[in-house]
């Protein structure tokens, strides 16, 4: 593909770390968090992994 200075072959995904998770759901804050407070913004992805609809790896961050 013209205009990638790399190759795509060459990147890897990995899990993203609790830190990462953070970090990434604080910049979305501002356009996913209407109504909310980021307290309870940050507190919403936490309380989704513990559910059951999150269990064998179907709810991760990349």
């Amino acid at each position: 593909m013209p205009g990638i200075p790399y190759s795509l072959a060459s990147l890897t995904i990995r899990l993203a770390t609790q830190e990462e998770k953070i970090k990434a759901s604080r910049g979305s804050f501002h356009s996913s968090g209407r109504g909310m407070t980021l307290e309870r913004y940050l507190n919403r992805d936490a309380v989704m992994e513990t559910l059951e609809t999150a269990t064998n790896g179907r709810f991760n961050a990349w």
